[in-house]
């Protein structure tokens, strides 16, 4: 959205295409969001089971030993914000100083998710307590390779993510996955969960709040898990 045209006291957003290749040129388009009315006309039209997303077997092997070595605990993968940064676009992201509560989660790895550019020195800037409970791969590109996003995100137990690229991915691949964003959130269409993402659970706040209604929910769901899986058997994640 690059224009705003204003009528009266409201404004009307106008779309530009202008990132649309020119040769050859696009000769009609359709907004994703309107196949709904077509494809899915109603909430219970919304009942996938199954992933959408199967990873390549051989890289999430790969994977799989890679974190393994990681040592015992939960595999909770993670991302703070989007790759885009932006005055609007900040409110539905955090900053990582901001996670100090859920990294005191003891028996966990954490596996950074995050994407873009800086992010290495948001973590580097991280006091050391925090700082040294998180895990980056050095050698897998968050960005651009796709193929090992997946890989590593089919590997963990759980994924806690702004409703962000990181959380569609977990919920495509149907991995536990606990989104923390503002209300109200389009794309829960209504409901108070992920409409054909049934692995996607909602952990919400109003805008005037601070993250810590929503990290203080999940690190209390964290905690009764624990609890009432002792030996983190970590398959009774999906079943929430």
């Amino acid at each position: 959205m690059r224009e705003v045209e204003r009528t009266g006291s409201r404004l009307k957003p106008v779309q530009s295409y202008y990132w649309l290749p020119q040769d050859p040129k696009v000769d009609v388009s359709i907004e994703t969001g309107s196949l709904f009315r077509f494809f899915r006309p109603t909430i219970n039209d919304f009942q996938n089971k199954v992933p959408y997303l199967v990873p390549c077997q051989n890289l999430q092997q790969k994977w799989k030993e890679r974190i393994s070595e990681l040592g015992p605990g939960l595999n909770i993968g993670f991302c703070w914000r989007s790759k885009y940064p932006s005055v609007f676009r900040n409110h539905h992201y955090t900053q990582l100083t901001e996670w100090e509560k859920i990294f005191e989660f003891p028996r966990a790895n954490f596996i950074s998710l995050q994407y873009g550019t800086d992010w290495q020195q948001e973590i580097d800037a991280l006091p050391p307590s925090m700082r040294e409970r998180i895990t980056v791969f050095k050698d897998a590109d968050m960005s651009d390779d796709m193929e090992t996003v997946f890989a590593i995100a089919s590997n963990l137990d759980l994924i806690i993510s702004p409703s962000s690229t990181v959380s569609w991915i977990g919920g495509s691949l149907n991995i536990s996955t606990w989104v923390f964003h503002l209300r109200p959130n389009h794309t829960q269409l209504g409901t108070s969960h992920f409409p054909g993402f049934p692995s996607m659970r909602s952990f919400p706040k109003n805008i005037s709040e601070t993250w810590d209604t929503c990290f203080s929910k999940i690190y209390t769901e964290l905690k009764i898990r624990q609890q009432i899986v002792p030996n983190l058997s970590f398959d009774f994640f999906n079943l929430l």
